[in-house]
């Protein structure tokens, strides 16, 4: 009986330094931001904008890891950067790390942005102080738009969606998107797509873009090895497109895992990630 005592809090002991191990691991994790990269290759990009490297920060929620951010963008020198929606923490609209980031790049690169579910959740007043604070500060806000980049005579579009407030998005909504990147894409040439939600991959996987750059899901929030993402926005288990590249019809879609730190949806083995995205020819 006393041998079983004894295995059984050895056991125990095991137990809570294995715990106590991870839980430091992945404290030290969420103390620093981390870059992914992703290489796209497609034929149809323009010989200009073979090698240009576009980062992408989604789900930042004006981050408090501003100064980090701005160290890895001066080390990975993106050509383009975009905030992929979620700029800000809902109810608070606080842009002011956003903000010091932006003022932080240099002058030559272009900064888009969209709206994600957290600034759709405002009034259309709100939503528009919001746009004109980012606005002024040089950022190109595609809200339902779109803008061309051109270099050396060539061009790509980047196309942007305004998200919904609501956690699911109807027929009538996707059906609107579609006629939105049916309307602004450019013919015969190559377009972005910048649009929040991930999860709505599956509906606008057959819209005539070559690459969509999404996030929203937060990585799944808590990450297992082998299993990728185990929580999904709406409570759900092991949700799909929740980090990483997805190729579906003939739309590549890569997905930001986020950039948020968040006591209340605190990231397990998931820390907070800028995505590099390199465009190629071949």
């Amino acid at each position: 009986m006393k041998r079983k005592i004894n295995g059984f809090f050895a056991f125990l002991l095991i137990i809570i330094i294995v715990a106590g191990v991870a839980a430091g691991i992945n404290f030290v994790m969420n103390q620093n931001v981390y870059l992914t990269e992703y290489d796209y290759t497609n034929e149809k990009l323009p010989k200009a904008f073979d090698g240009c490297r576009i980062a992408v920060i989604s789900d930042i929620h004006n981050s408090i890891y501003a100064d980090k951010f701005i160290a890895l963008l001066s080390q990975s020198k993106p050509d383009i950067l975009l905030f992929a929606g979620d700029m800000i923490q809902q109810p608070d609209t606080n842009l002011e790390n956003v903000l010091k980031i932006i003022k932080s790049l240099p002058a030559e690169i272009p900064v888009y942005g969209i709206f994600g579910n957290h600034e759709a959740s405002n009034g259309y007043v709100v939503r528009k102080q919001i746009s004109g604070a980012l606005r002024e500060a040089g950022v190109n806000m595609l809200i339902n738009s779109a803008d061309d980049i051109t270099k050396d005579g060539e061009t790509i579009r980047i196309i942007g969606i305004e998200d919904k407030s609501d956690e699911v998005i109807d027929n009538e909504t996707v059906e609107q998107i579609k006629r939105t990147v049916q309307s602004t894409r450019l013919e015969n040439s190559f377009n972005i797509l910048a649009y929040h939600r991930a999860d709505m991959y599956p509906k606008l996987h057959d819209l005539p873009v070559d690459l969509i750059l999404s996030g929203h899901l937060h990585g799944g929030i808590v990450r297992l090895p082998f299993v990728g993402g185990v929580l999904g926005k709406n409570g759900e288990i092991f949700p799909q497109y929740t980090n990483g590249v997805y190729r579906e019809m003939d739309t590549t879609m890569i997905v930001s895992r986020g950039c948020d730190y968040n006591w209340r949806k605190m990231r397990v083995f998931n820390p907070p990630e800028v995505v590099m995205v390199t465009l190629k020819r071949q």
